[in-house]
């Protein structure tokens, strides 16, 4: 029974040449598949391998195994050779059209985009004379003009998955070089691990210094472009107020965009996931919104002295906006909340205040979650004159009158 072998030997010996040259089922090829960092930072390439003699075949045939496809061990991978000139020569020189289809798709995910429509990539690709070619059409001024593909505006620079730790630390060693802001204050949340902590200080790189993905949110391969989870729970530091991180980077990622309407829903998150808090009055909240503090830090020592927040439990809250006049002051409380089912407590003592009753409750919880949609906020005389036109999902009686309550 056969437990070990050793066959002698696996690569020619370049470095000693001479007899040694002789012995080794695979020799080095023409072309380098990646760089080597060693740890005092020398670079090497990483060779691809060419068979020797047909010895791969010989040796697997010796032992009832399998021999690796030799033809492709030197053939330049398209999702591996670098995104630069460089990269795109070397594919290009493969004369593999669907070669060069795939570092163009390689290219729109990195900058954040996706294909939609495979003819119109060949026939971009087909197109192409020069590296210069493709980086031009990528820059987010004239990215929009390609219908083949769709753009994610707001997607962040972000450690590559595909990567490796060592590179991704390299990357986060250079980052925290060339941006103001101060690594030492990395939240604890994304600082235990090398892919949070890249992915927190490559997007405040980008949002502080970066345009274009293909030269500034590269780092050989460690980083790309990427959208947050929807969630928000995650590192990145974006523009998008529901997704950002809670820090100051992503206050000012927000604020960089000169939206009221983001800054506001950036404050709303603080107020309930920092502070615990509940907006009392939208209106308050806007108006902040429309001139915000410069830093996160004024912003919260602010918020904690606001008379239109309820620092209360969510039940005591509730039970504020359940209680609220039903008047404009009242409705303000309510839509503070952003809650159908709240708002839909609202209209049903409105519903009840005309004589009405509500019969279809699914229907009056549409209503309020389209109410709360309406750009400007719809207001309180804008919900008399819905409820008194009788709306279906209510019952009304015939003769209704005013009475004292």
């Amino acid at each position: 029974e056969l437990h070990l072998f050793a066959f002698f030997e696996w690569q020619v010996r370049h470095d000693k040449g001479g007899e040694e040259m002789k012995f080794g089922m695979f020799s080095l090829g023409n072309y380098s598949v990646a760089p080597l960092v060693w740890r005092t930072g020398h670079v090497m390439d990483a060779w691809c391998l060419e068979p020797v003699r047909g010895l791969p075949g010989a040796v697997a045939a010796a032992f009832a195994g399998t021999a690796p496809e030799v033809a492709e061990l030197c053939r330049p991978d398209p999702e591996k050779v670098p995104l630069n000139a460089k990269g795109f020569e070397t594919i290009r020189g493969s004369d593999r059209d669907e070669d060069l289809v795939a570092f163009v798709a390689r290219a729109i995910r990195h900058t954040g985009g996706d294909v939609v429509d495979e003819v119109g990539l060949v026939a971009f690709a087909a197109s192409l004379g020069s590296f210069n070619d493709l980086a031009t059409a990528l820059l987010p001024s004239r990215s929009s003009s390609l219908g083949w593909a769709s753009f994610d505006v707001f997607a962040a620079c972000r450690a590559d998955r595909l990567s490796d730790a060592t590179a991704v630390g390299r990357a986060v060693e250079e980052a925290c070089s060339r941006t103001w802001f101060n690594c030492g204050d990395i939240p604890e949340a994304c600082g235990g691990d090398v892919w949070d902590k890249a992915d927190y200080v490559l997007s405040v790189l980008f949002n502080e210094q970066g345009s274009f993905a293909l030269e500034d949110c590269y780092f050989d391969g460690a980083a790309t472009m990427g959208s947050p989870p929807p969630s928000g729970a995650g590192c990145l530091v974006t523009q998008v107020a529901a997704t950002t991180t809670l820090t100051d980077e992503g206050y000012q990622a927000v604020l960089s965009r000169d939206d009221e309407g983001e800054t506001a829903a950036f404050m709303r998150r603080v107020i309930r996931e920092r502070l615990g808090a509940q907006v009392m009055d939208g209106r308050q909240l806007e108006s902040l919104a429309s001139t915000p503090p410069g830093s996160l830090f004024d912003m919260v020592e602010l918020l904690k002295s606001a008379q239109w927040l309820c620092f209360g439990t969510p039940e005591e809250c509730s039970a504020i906006v359940e209680n609220a006049s039903l008047t404009s002051e009242g409705f303000q409380l309510v839509l503070a909340q952003d809650n159908p089912e709240l708002m839909a407590l609202f209209v049903a003592r409105v519903v009840a205040h005309f004589g009405g009753r509500v019969v279809d409750e699914s229907a009056l919880l549409r209503f309020c979650s389209l109410a709360l949609s309406f750009v400007p906020a719809m207001s309180f005389e804008g919900l008399v004159a819905r409820v008194a036109s009788r709306p279906p999902w209510a019952l009304w009686a015939p003769l209704a009158a005013c009475a004292l309550d």
